[in-house]
This record gives C-alpha cells, structure tokens and sequence, in this order.
C-alpha cells in the first residue's frame, strides 16, 4: 500500500509528461512562447513535488537537502529523456530552453513540497 501511495503518483505524472511530448505539433493548440515556459515549469514542478513526497516517505532516514538532490537528479534525467524523445515527435524538437525551465520547475516544485509540508 505504501508503494500505491507514495509512489504511484510518481509514475503515473511521468506517463503524463511522456504522453503530453509524445503529442505532434500539429495536434496541439496554438500558445504563445511564454506559456510554453509556464507549462513547463508547472509540469516539472509537479514531478518535483511528488518525488520529495515518495523520497521522504522511504524506508530510509534521510534528510529533505537528500530528498531535494535526489528528486533534481531524477527530475533532470527525466527532462533530458523528454527532450531527446520530442526529435522523434513530427514538428517537435529538442529545446534547452525548454531543459532549463524543466530542471527550475523540478528543484522549484521540490523546495515548495519541503517547505510547506516537511513530513
């Protein structure tokens, strides 16, 4: 049970992050460059706050700088496998910019989740 709980989430917002990068640009609706960046940033922090939740909820003792460390590696390595999957997407294409905003969303998304709920 503890896995559905805490981990789960996880999973399954990774599944929409691939699904959403796996859509072609022609599919999609027209939105400005900005809120491209907000999205992103929205999406990523999303992943953040829930790897902290299931890293602070292992069997583990450790500490929320850990929890952050680790939920930004994993976040990192999820974006780059995201943009590495959007050159294979019709009319996608791989973005540092979009890279950057995914790690600030991810480190912003786990710093929010340790500060407002530490436990």
């Amino acid at each position: 049970m503890h896995v559905v709980k805490y981990h789960l989430p996880v999973y399954l917002w990774m599944v929409v992050i691939f699904l959403l990068s796996s859509t072609p640009q022609k599919m999609m609706p027209p939105m400005p460059y900005h809120l491209d960046y907000v999205a992103h940033l929205i999406e990523y922090a999303i992943l953040g706050a829930l790897l902290v939740r299931a890293l602070l909820h292992t069997r583990l003792s450790v500490s929320a700088a850990w929890c952050i460390n680790i939920a930004f590696l994993i976040g990192a390595v999820w974006a780059m496998s995201d943009e590495f999957h959007q050159y294979f997407v019709p009319g996608r294409c791989m973005a540092l910019g979009d890279l950057v905003i995914d790690l600030v969303g991810t480190l912003t998304g786990s710093m929010i989740r340790i500060t407002l709920w530490p436990r």
